[in-house]
């Protein structure tokens, strides 16, 4: 059974529009892009399926609880940066300097010691400056649960996001908190990264719309670099661990579909990103492109209200084609 393009075509452009009220010279050139890709797709058969009923079952029984909330305190700096640190020694030093010699200086910075057993608790026991609270967990409780945490304690009404692992240029919480300042209904900001070991540039859309748009495809904005106001930690719960390592694009995915959100990504690089391009990571991105895969079906049901998974292998077929 084929479905014919011209039909497609007329439901992905009222769709699109319906999900991204509002029209731009700049979305009309996105949804234009999208159409001239749509084709005629098979409608699979069970076969096809990326998920079974029994997987489908699996996945609702794994949520756990989220860090309990802890009291805000009277004193706010300006931005609670936070990070999960698993064994993180090798870079990590780097990292937390790169944090603490930003240009925009008040900021606390929220470490959660997720139970390692190298130097990491040796490295933040001999940081003397007095912006960095330590959190330590017992045993090992995944990064999404406890980015949460730090997200409980932080005094802050605007979260940032670091990694144990990156660099960070010193002008970034600078340049991020001003754009944030500047409209409240920024929700939030992120940047252009560029590779540690290549210097190659990953550059995204930096407009709202499209980045809802390109949300269906992967999440758009790197994790490393965002900005968020803590509010919508709160309005949506947090991270979730069963979907690690693809917990960021959940994050995100669920922000996206609250109307009165709006994103920003600055064209500029603030983020060096290591990419470990010497390792072996091919199954933790299986992993990561199985858990994305329940993302894009949320994404797809929120477009399509009553889509079945059934169609996820067609619109996966869509975006690795365009």
């Amino acid at each position: 059974v084929l479905m014919p393009t011209p039909h497609v075509g007329h439901l992905v452009d009222y769709n699109l529009r319906r999900f991204l009220p509002g029209q731009t010279p700049e979305l009309d050139v996105l949804v234009t892009r999208i159409l001239e890709g749509v084709e005629a797709y098979p409608i699979p058969t069970p076969e096809d399926l990326a998920h079974t009923d029994k997987e489908e079952q699996e996945f609702f029984s794994h949520f756990e609880p989220y860090a309990p909330v802890i009291p805000r305190c009277s004193a706010k700096p300006r931005i609670s940066v936070i990070m999960s640190v698993h064994n993180g020694a090798d870079h990590l030093q780097e990292t937390l300097d790169s944090i603490l010699q930003q240009t925009m200086e008040d900021f606390e910075l929220i470490v959660v010691d997720d139970a390692s057993t190298d130097a990491t608790p040796d490295i933040l026991g001999s940081i003397q400056d007095k912006r960095l609270v330590v959190i330590k967990n017992e045993s090992n409780k995944e990064r999404a649960f406890s980015r949460n945490l730090a997200v409980s304690h932080a005094r802050s009404d605007i979260i940032a996001i670091t990694d144990d692992d990156d660099f960070y240029l010193p002008q970034r919480f600078e340049r991020e908190l001003a754009c944030m300042d500047a409209d409240p209904n920024l929700g939030l900001c992120a940047s252009f990264i560029t590779c540690y070991e290549t210097n190659d540039i990953f550059r995204r859309p930096c407009e709202s719309e499209a980045i809802r748009i390109c949300m269906l495809k992967n999440s758009p904005a790197a994790h490393s670099s965002w900005m968020v106001r803590k509010n919508l930690f709160e309005r949506v719960n947090g991270y979730r661990n069963f979907y690690v390592p693809a917990e960021d694009y959940d994050l995100l995915a669920r922000l996206s579909i609250l109307p009165d959100v709006r994103f920003q990504i600055l064209p500029e690089i603030l983020v060096r990103y290591r990419m470990y391009p010497d390792k072996n990571r091919q199954k933790m991105f299986e992993i990561q492109q199985k858990n994305a895969n329940f993302v894009r079906l949320f994404l797809l049901q929120n477009l399509y209200p009553g889509m079945r998974k059934e169609y996820l292998p067609i619109h996966m077929r869509f975006v690795r084609e365009n």
